[in-house]
């Protein structure tokens, strides 16, 4: 229970984070540089949903809530490899995930290819002098059309779109199966489960829903 309701609440407010950059159309500094995250995040998302298959007493508690089976089929076809092959988080996000989490070593073929395809993009240093910050922005542009190819493609674009919408849904059905299991899981350790709930103030409440 805690590592699910660990990776949705992590991939929620970062997939915020992705939102907001989007809505606000600040570019691929920041654009990139959330998205990357979500990634992330979501690629690590898959171990509560194997264990979930793997334990007998997740699978014999989860067949006891009919309503998580949707959600549970959704997220099994996804983050779980089908005889032992790459599962479809894993060979849609795998690359973008690993060149998240590592950067290339200096000198490499990764390092180097990435530069040569980012060839002709402009490097530019942002200031803002007003909110006194700068920000080296080619890296992410670079990592972005290694990642990615070129975004002013419509074909990469709507990739970009597609993978997009896909980590959504995961989320969707990672917040889904959080609120079925976690009333009845703490009900069964001989808790109230309305001791969870915390009317927040605006000054603690999360600027966006984590739906």
């Amino acid at each position: 229970m805690f590592s699910l309701s660990a990776v949705a609440e992590d991939l929620s407010i970062t997939e915020a984070a992705f939102q907001e950059v989007l809505d606000r159309d600040v570019g691929p500094l920041w654009t990139g540089y959330h998205f990357r995250q979500v990634i992330a995040r979501l690629y690590e998302a898959e171990r509560p949903i194997v264990s979930a298959r793997k334990h007998e007493d997740v699978t014999a508690f989860l067949a006891g809530l009919p309503a998580t089976a949707e959600h549970m089929e959704f997220l099994a076809d996804h983050y779980i490899g089908d005889k032992g092959g790459l599962s479809k988080v894993r060979s849609t996000f795998g690359g973008m995930r690993h060149r998240t989490v590592h950067h290339s070593w200096v000198g490499s073929a990764e390092l180097r290819d990435a530069l040569e395809l980012a060839a002709r993009e402009e490097a530019r240093i942002l200031v803002n002098h007003e909110e006194k910050w700068l920000h080296h922005e080619w890296p992410e542009v670079v990592a972005l059309r290694a990642l990615l190819g070129d975004l002013n493609e419509p074909e990469t674009r709507a990739l970009f779109v597609e993978q997009a919408k896909l980590a959504q849904e995961i989320l969707r059905h990672l917040v889904a199966l959080v609120k079925i299991v976690i009333y009845d899981h703490v009900r069964r350790r001989g808790v109230d489960p309305d001791r969870l709930v915390v009317e927040a103030t605006s000054a603690v409440s999360p600027p966006h829903d984590s739906e």
